[in-house]
């Protein structure tokens, strides 16, 4: 068992630390933490690894999301269009119980009276995602500082994002200068509308 032990201390001594390694048959050799392709260096790093993660999914989503608006530019129609597989579970749960509640009042705008994804009702070729920031809070938490590009003007935008699995989703969509959370919006209008029926 003490061998055991010594020898899985050796390898993360090894692995994770920054261990120069010498001798005469090592001329040219890199050491551990200066191959970027090593799979035991980048366990080192899980913070850097979920940060990468995140901007990746993050990215995907939007280049995905993004690319169906500009071919459908012209027409500015949204049937068909279903972005559920890129959203929590906490999020779509909400979101089929706002559109539920929306179905019932004829002739009211309901709640979504913009698009959470553009930052607005209409949109135009130049429609772009930038990524300003990614902090991992924790194995399941994170957040993306994002400013959406629409129309000739940039909106900031906070992506709250969760781990499910291994892939992350966006969570909520929170404008921080006016203290504004969807979820969190859609759980009073939620409230509201019981008290109203």
């Amino acid at each position: 068992m003490k061998q055991i032990c010594f020898l899985c201390f050796t390898f993360l001594l090894f692995s994770c630390g920054n261990i120069q390694r010498g001798g005469p048959n090592t001329a040219g050799v890199k050491t551990l933490t200066e191959s970027s392709s090593d799979s035991v260096s980048s366990a080192c790093t899980r913070e850097d690894t979920a940060e990468d993660m995140v901007r990746s999914q993050v990215t995907t989503i939007y280049d995905k999301i993004f690319g169906w608006y500009i071919a459908h530019v012209d027409s500015m129609e949204m049937t068909n269009f279903d972005t559920g597989e890129y959203l929590s579970e906490d999020y779509l749960k909400l979101y089929r119980q706002v559109e539920r509640c929306d179905s019932e009042l004829l002739g009211e705008i309901g709640f979504f009276d913009g698009d959470h994804w553009i930052q607005g009702q209409d949109w135009s070729s130049d429609l772009n995602m930038q990524i300003l920031r990614v902090e991992v809070m924790d194995a399941e938490n994170a957040r993306c500082n994002v400013l959406i590009h629409n129309g000739g003007s940039d909106t900031p935008l906070v992506l709250a994002v969760v781990r499910q699995g291994n892939r992350w989703y966006i969570d909520d969509f929170i404008d921080e200068a006016r203290g504004y959370s969807e979820k969190e919006e859609m759980r009073k209008y939620l409230s509201f509308s019981k008290e109203q029926m």
